[in-house]
């Protein structure tokens, strides 16, 4: 098989998947919004009286981005299942096994400081989703607002408890006054895939540990010679 062949024949694989979970999250959505329609319905007239496509609106934004989260999820599993093997792939399992011991070497207080580090724009996205329903079931029990007026107050209270949860979650990411966060530490992972590739000699192995030991730094790098005059 070309090469052409297998990159044809790998992207539709890839799209296949993609679009086979995006519809499992699309009906998830769906599901989740029937219920919530049935309570709007018969909870608040103005919502009844809704044309269908202010309705239709209001479930696209369950459907779609449960949709999206789905099929996103799907092309990264798809994606680490298929295209790393060999070297590569050990040494994701490497790296995999040693986040994990990590995390249960960590505390409490760690584990929600990392996990915010690396889920920061789900938690903001979640904590929307959350307080706006929080907020339009207190809003809701105003006998003297409209559902228009009560869904605008709820979205208010939403946007300012996203601002705490925004704040909140940035320092607990790292980020500093500047908004810059903690820089990450090279990748040199191609060394333990070296090592653990087999192919190297002895005086190979000798030097990568060398290095090892000796990071290089600009500092240390020295200056190309000038010829003479």
């Amino acid at each position: 098989m070309s090469d052409t062949k297998y990159l044809d024949s790998s992207n539709q694989a890839y799209l296949n998947v993609v679009v086979k979970e995006a519809g499992k999250g699309a009906l998830v959505g769906a599901l989740a919004f029937a219920p919530t329609n049935w309570w709007l319905t018969r909870r608040f007239p103005a919502y009844r009286n809704l044309p269908p496509a202010g309705k239709a609106f209001l479930g696209m934004m369950f459907v779609i981005p449960v949709g999206t989260i789905f099929a996103e999820k799907a092309g990264e599993h798809y994606i680490a299942e298929t295209q790393w093997k060999g070297v590569e792939h050990e040494q994701l399992s490497r790296e995999k096994q040693q986040a994990d011991e990590m995390w249960d070497s960590m505390s409490t207080a760690e584990k929600i400081k990392d996990y915010a580090a690396r889920h920061q724009y789900g938690i903001i996205g979640g904590s929307w989703v959350a307080s706006l329903g929080i907020a339009f079931g207190i809003v809701a029990r105003n006998k003297y607002q409209t559902f228009p007026q009560k869904l605008v107050q709820a979205r208010m209270y939403a946007q300012g408890l996203t601002v705490g949860v925004l704040i909140a979650s940035a320092l607990l990411a790292g980020v500093n006054a500047r908004g810059q966060k903690p820089e990450l530490p090279a990748d040199h992972s191609w060394r333990d895939m070296l090592e653990h590739s087999g192919h190297l000699t002895k005086a190979e192995r000798i030097a990568l540990h060398a290095v090892r030991k000796a990071p290089i730094n600009a500092s240390t790098t020295p200056a190309p010679a000038t010829a003479a005059a």
